[in-house]
C-alpha cells in the first residue's frame, strides 16, 4: 500500500468516526437510543457508504423488529455529514413496493417528525436547514447547508406502474423488498445510484415471504445465510433488548398459529418450502377417508361456491366427526343457468339432511343466495360469505390450517368431481397481496379453484357453527 493509499485509508476512517459520532449527538438530541442489535447495522451502513463506490447491504429482519428505525437513524448522520463536512449533495430514497405502503407512511413521517425536533439544533449548532420541496403533492424532505450543499430524502414507488423520476442517488434503501416487482427495482430504480461520482450504498431491508417474488433479493440473501447479526435478526433477538415486543410476538403467534407459513417466515425468519402451496400432493393422498360410519345426527355442512364468468358452481358437503371435517359428496354444475341451479342445490342439499350452507355472494352469488333462502329456509340455515381481501385471508388460512393438521378428509373412491378436487387443491397457489393472503388457480389454461373455494366455505360452516369443535368433541 502505497502513501496516498494509506493517507486516503486514514481520511476514511477518521470520516466514519466523525459520522458515528454526529450520530450519536443526533440521537442525543431526539432522546432515541439503538438496541444492540441495531448499532452494528448503523454502523455497517455509515461505514460502507463513506468508503464509496456501488455497495450492496441485504438485511432479512422480523416483522417490526427496528428496521426502519435503524435505516432512519443511519440516513440522517450521512446526509447532514455529507452537506457540512464533506461539502457535496447527498441524495437519499427510501423505496416500497408501492407508495401508499404503510413503511412509506412510516418512513415519512418519522423523518419530519426528527427534523422538527432537530431544526433549532441545525440552525444554531452546524448551520443546517431544512424544508419541504415545492410543487409536489407529498413533500419530500430536503436539508440545505449554508454553503448551499443539499440532502433530499425522497419516498418512491416500486409499483409496475409508477412514473419515476431519473434522480442521481448516493444512498437507496429498498422497504419490504421481498413484496417489491423485481423488473421495476433492477432496470428502472437500481440505475439511479450508476451516475453517482461517489457511488451508491444499496440496502435490501426485508423479511421472508411465504413466496419469492422477488429472486434478486433471494438470492442476495442465500448468499449469506450463514452470517448472523446485523443481517438477520429474528424475533428472538429483538425480543432480548426491545421492550414489549415479545409480547407483541406471541400475540401474533396466537392470532396465526405458530406453524403457519406467515408467523414462521416474517417473525422467525424462515423460508417455508412449499412456498406458495396450500398442500402438496403427498399430504394430500394422507387425507383420503374410507370405512366410516356417516350419520344423519351428526352436524352436516356445504360450501357453494357460484360460478363467474368461465368457471364451474361447485357445491361440496360435509360431517363434523369429532375434530374432523369429513367431506361426504360434491355437486358440481356447468353454465350460468342459475335457476335451474339453485332448484337443483336444493334437493342435493335436502338429499343429505345439510343444516348449515354457506354461500359465496360475490358477483353472481348474490341472487342465488335469495334463491336458495326461499327454498332452503325452512330445511336449513343458509348463511352468506362474501370474498374480500379480508375474508380470503381468514377463509384460506383457515382452509390450510384444517389441511395442515390433518382434519378436513376427502373420499378415497374415485371419481370425476373427487379427482377435480384434488387436482385444483395441489394446484392452487398462495399469494400475499399487503400481507393478506389470497388462493388462485394458476395462470395457465383451464386452470380453475372451484373446488378449493368450496371447500373453504365447507370448512367454515363447519368451524362457525354453534355447535364449535370442543362440544363436537364431547359427544
Amino acid at each position: 500500500m502505497n502513501m496516498r493509499e494509506q493517507l486516503l485509508q486514514k481520511t476514511v476512517l477518521r470520516q466514519k468516526c466523525e459520522c458515528k459520532a454526529l450520530r450519536d449527538a443526533l440521537l442525543d438530541a431526539t432522546a432515541v437510543s439503538l438496541y444492540p442489535y441495531q448499532e452494528p447495522l448503523s454502523n455497517l451502513i455509515i461505514d460502507k457508504s463513506l468508503e464509496g463506490g456501488p455497495q450492496e447491504i441485504p438485511l432479512q429482519w422480523a416483522r417490526q423488529s427496528g428496521k426502519t428505525e435503524t435505516l432512519i437513524q443511519s440516513a440522517l448522520p450521512l446526509a447532514l455529514y455529507n452537506i457540512r463536512w464533506l461539502q457535496r449533495d447527498f441524495r437519499i430514497a427510501f423505496i416500497a413496493p408501492s407508495k401508499e405502503e404503510q413503511v412509506v407512511v412510516v418512513t415519512r413521517s418519522r423523518i419530519l417528525r426528527y427534523a422538527r425536533w432537530l431544526k433549532p439544533w441545525l440552525m444554531t449548532e452546524i448551520g443546517v436547514e431544512t424544508f419541504l420541496d415545492t410543487g409536489l403533492r407529498t413533500a419530500d424532505l430536503i436539508f440545505r447547508s449554508s454553503s448551499g450543499y443539499e440532502a433530499p430524502f425522497r419516498c418512491i414507488s416500486a409499483n409496475p406502474q409508477a412514473f419515476v423520476k431519473g434522480h442521481t442517488m448516493q444512498l437507496m434503501f429498498f422497504e419490504q423488498v421481498e413484496e417489491m416487482d423485481e423488473t421495476k427495482m433492477t432496470e428502472h430504480i437500481m440505475p439511479f445510484g450508476a451516475g453517482s461520482e461517489t457511488g451508491c450504498l444499496s440496502v435490501l431491508a426485508g423479511s421472508c415471504s411465504p413466496t419469492i417474488a422477488n429472486d434478486y433479493y433471494y438470492r442476495a440473501i442465500m448468499e449469506r445465510k450463514e452470517r448472523g447479526p446485523p443481517f438477520f435478526v429474528d424475533w428472538k433477538l429483538a425480543e432480548k433488548y426491545k421492550p414489549g415486543y415479545g409480547d407483541y410476538v406471541r400475540d401474533q403467534m396466537r392470532r396465526l398459529g405458530e406453524d403457519s407459513d406467515i408467523f414462521r417466515t416474517q417473525y422467525g425468519n424462515e423460508w417455508v418450502l412449499p412456498r406458495n402451496k396450500l398442500i402438496d400432493r403427498d399430504s394430500l393422498l394422507k387425507l383420503q377417508w374410507s370405512k366410516r360410519e356417516l350419520s344423519e345426527k351428526n352436524l352436516r355442512v356445504a360450501g357453494i361456491d357460484i360460478a363467474k364468468r368461465a368457471d364451474n358452481t361447485v357445491v361440496t358437503v360435509a360431517e363434523r366427526q369429532g375434530p374432523l371435517i369429513l367431506i361426504v359428496a360434491w355437486l358440481e354444475f356447468e353454465g350460468t343457468d342459475y335457476e335451474v341451479q339453485a332448484e337443483d342445490i336444493a334437493k342435493f342439499l335436502s338429499s343429505w339432511k345439510v343444516q348449515i350452507a354457506e354461500v359465496d355472494i360475490t358477483g353472481p352469488g348474490d341472487p342465488v343466495y335469495d334463491m336458495l333462502v326461499r327454498r332452503l329456509g325452512d330445511i336449513c340455515s343458509v348463511r352468506e360469505q362474501r370474498f374480500s381481501p379480508q375474508e380470503n385471508d381468514r377463509l384460506y388460512k383457515q382452509l390450510e390450517r384444517e389441511l395442515l393438521h390433518k382434519r378436513l378428509l376427502y373420499p378415497a373412491e374415485d371419481s370425476l368431481m373427487q379427482r377435480r378436487f384434488f387436482e385444483q387443491l395441489v394446484d392452487a397457489e398462495k399469494v400475499y397481496k399487503q400481507n393478506l393472503l389470497q388462493v388462485e388457480a394458476p395462470k395457465r389454461p383451464n386452470a380453475h379453484d372451484d373446488y378449493v373455494a368450496s371447500a373453504a366455505l365447507t370448512v367454515d360452516a363447519a368451524l362457525e357453527s354453534d355447535e364449535g369443535p370442543f362440544l363436537l368433541c364431547l359427544r
